[in-house]
C-alpha cells in the first residue's frame, strides 16, 4: 500500500520528503495545528489555506465564503487520499455554516469525504487492519 502526504510540497507536486518538514510547513497556518491546537485543546486535524498551501487552497462560489475568501483560489495540486482505499461516506455542501466564535462569526463546512482502508501487514489474514481517513470541511 502507497501511503502519502494529503499536500504536496509544491505547485510542482514534489512531496515532504519527512513528517517533520510537512509540520514545519503547516506551522504557518494561524489556525488548527496538529495535535493541539492555538487554545490548547486536541485538534485530530491539519489546516490547509492558501497561507502556507496556496498550491491546493480551493473556494467555492458560496457568499458566506465570499467575505473570508473575495478572490476564489484554484489549486494547482489536488489534496490527496492518504491511501488507497474505497469513499464509504461523503455529504456535499452548498453552502457554508456560521457560528458565533471569539474573534466574530466564523464559517464552517459540514462537507466530507470518509475513507475505508486495508493494510495486512504479516503474512496472516489475521495481521490485517482496517483503518479510515476523514477528509473535511
Amino acid at each position: 500500500m502507497k501511503i502519502v502526504w494529503p499536500i504536496p510540497s509544491n505547485s510542482r507536486g514534489i512531496e515532504f520528503s519527512n513528517q517533520e518538514s510537512i509540520l514545519s510547513h503547516l506551522a504557518g497556518e494561524s489556525t488548527g495545528q496538529y495535535t493541539i491546537g492555538r487554545s490548547g485543546m486536541w485538534h485530530g486535524g491539519i489546516h490547509i489555506t492558501e497561507a502556507t498551501t496556496p498550491w491546493c487552497a480551493l473556494s467555492g462560489k458560496s457568499p458566506l465564503e465570499a467575505i473570508d475568501f473575495p478572490v476564489p483560489f484554484k489549486g494547482e495540486q489536488a489534496v490527496r487520499c492518504m491511501a488507497d482505499g474505497e469513499v464509504v461516506a461523503y455529504r456535499v455542501c452548498r453552502d457554508y455554516l456560521t457560528i458565533a466564535w471569539e474573534s466574530g462569526p466564523l464559517n464552517f463546512s459540514g462537507s466530507f469525504v470518509l475513507v475505508k482502508h486495508y493494510i495486512q501487514p504479516g503474512e496472516k489474514e489475521s495481521s490485517g487492519l482496517h483503518f479510515y481517513t476523514l477528509y473535511m470541511h
